[in-house]
């Protein structure tokens, strides 16, 4: 029989939701058992789905020998738990703000490690993302949330902040070192001779680029599991519709990534070292 076409997060969604929550009542039901309602799980992912409670109170038992899941979800199962023990790089040279004009080096990269920190985008939280996905629906957000202003760090009167740098020993005998001090004569309450502002940016890219970050990782590991179960399907036959892994870039689909690198798939790791 023709194996049928799927997505897959149409597959995921079939694997995850309709069929695993079989294996869990099979693998729970003794000898004899009969299923005679919707399990606890169940409810929860009807909510997830359906964003409203399904009341099943008065639905008559249901007769009959509670099934295993079907293999190919195991399979899927089997692939989504493997990203449990991914090990994840943000390779050097990686921009999420390649369409974020006028921020200077400096910001970028603090923009990016505070990024990186708060996605979810290793191990188990690689894990737990893909499965939320499933269960709510739609993707990470990668979308620009508008211009970002640069804006000077204001004082408790309200006003712009001034700073300057002096040389200062921190103790005796040592050598000076420089340090950022008040830039405002308390005297004259003005600004000392080569005293300037410090500015921050409102709202800052790092939120934006954690979610840039998290939307890819969902990307690459939607790949990844396509990669371990692409062959082993029994019924389903695997599309190669994928998400595109650069949308702020405006990418048409390119295949191999250029941020994050998995040590689950060997197939994986390959083509990101080829296009990193």
């Amino acid at each position: 029989m023709a194996k049928i076409a799927i997505d897959i997060r149409a597959l995921l969604a079939w694997a995850l939701v309709e069929e695993m929550p079989k294996q869990a009542r099979f693998l729970s039901a003794g000898d004899g058992d009969f299923v005679a309602a919707p399990s606890a799980w169940a409810s929860i992912e009807r909510l997830a789905i359906l964003g409203v409670r399904v009341d099943t109170s008065g639905a008559a038992p249901i007769d009959r020998v509670p099934e295993p899941a079907h293999p190919d979800a195991l399979v899927v199962d089997e692939a989504v738990r493997a990203l449990a023990s991914a090990e994840l790089t943000m390779p050097e040279g990686f921009d999420a703000l390649s369409d974020c004009i006028g921020l200077t080096d400096a910001e970028r990269a603090e923009a990016h490690q505070a990024g990186w920190d708060i996605a979810c985008a290793r191990g188990s939280r690689l894990m737990a993302l893909v499965v939320r996905r499933v269960l709510a629906g739609g993707e990470p957000t990668w979308r620009d949330h508008g211009p970002i202003q640069r804006r000077p760090m204001i004082g408790p009167n309200g006003k712009a902040r001034w700073f300057r740098m002096i040389n200062e020993a921190a103790g005796p005998g040592m050598p000076a070192r420089p340090r950022e001090v008040d830039g405002r004569n308390p005297k004259t309450r003005k600004p000392y001779p080569g005293a300037y502002h410090r500015f921050t940016l409102h709202p800052h890219p790092l939120v934006l680029v954690g979610e840039r970050i998290e939307y890819q990782a969902w990307a690459l590991a939607l790949r990844m599991v396509a990669d371990q179960v692409r062959h082993r399907l029994t019924d389903w036959r695997l599309l190669d519709t994928m998400p595109p892994l650069w949308p702020w870039m405006g990418e048409e689909e390119q295949g191999a990534p250029r941020i994050l690198i998995s040590s689950v798939s060997k197939k994986a790791r390959q083509k990101a070292d080829t296009a990193a």
